[in-house]
């Protein structure tokens, strides 16, 4: 009976954690001596993800006599998987064409040959790579000239400001998304010469991305706001 209530209670813990609460959590249940803490970083750097976690304890009588040899680390994206890890950290390279899109990096301890089993349980986290300039807002409104085919801004908004985009040339799209995620806040599609959006929450203290389409390459757009 003890044993069926502390399975009931921890089926709700667990569906009240997101996905990388609810495996963390799921970890420490059961003993495994998967990677603690793993992080996959959002957004913070152009070219890579990067990736960092825990060595397991291995502290209980499970993992008496057990020795880390390394992590394999791999993920779901579309170069070459890192293989084997001897550190607790690693780099994961993106190529221009594969930022901005959301990749899981799961990582899984491994034991020294000879062990009873290799694999000690594994974590997962979602990263990304983005290349991304600063956008500011000033009074009467700023021109910007951006090169090829789009660009990422961050910007700071106030819920309840408007702020609009003029593509003086040719008709272009601009979309938000949350700042440290890709979860878009508004799409401004179809694509027309002039785009706004009254803004609607307060983002991640007030950060945001803006990703801004021109409808050819290499023009200018003039940002401004009111309220």
């Amino acid at each position: 009976m003890r044993n069926r209530i502390l399975l009931v209670l921890s089926a709700a813990i667990i569906a009240s954690l997101g996905l990388s609460g609810c495996k963390d959590l799921f970890n420490a249940l059961t003993d495994s001596a998967a990677p603690t803490g793993l992080s996959a970083s959002d957004g913070d750097y152009a070219n890579t993800i990067q990736v960092s976690w825990g060595a397991p304890s291995l502290s209980s009588d499970k993992w008496q006599g057990y020795e880390i040899q390394g992590y394999l680390v791999t993920w779901d994206g579309p170069t070459a998987n890192p293989g084997m890890v001897y550190g607790t950290s690693c780099s994961i390279p993106i190529d221009p064409t594969h930022r901005a899109i959301k990749y899981t990096v799961t990582v899984e301890t491994r034991f020294k040959p000879g062990s009873a089993i290799l694999s000690g349980g594994s974590a997962s986290d979602d990263g990304f790579a983005l290349d991304t300039e600063s956008l500011v807002w000033y009074d009467g409104g700023s021109n910007y000239t951006m090169a090829g085919t789009d660009r990422w801004y961050v910007t700071m908004l106030q819920k309840g400001f408007t702020y609009s985009f003029v593509f003086p040339s040719a008709a272009g799209t601009v979309d938000f998304y949350n700042y440290k995620t890709l979860d878009s806040a508004h799409s401004s599609a179809p694509a027309a010469t002039s785009q706004s959006w009254t803004c609607n929450e307060n983002g991640t203290g007030h950060k945001f991305y803006v990703h801004v389409t021109p409808g050819s390459p290499d023009l200018s757009f003039h940002a401004s706001y009111g309220f």
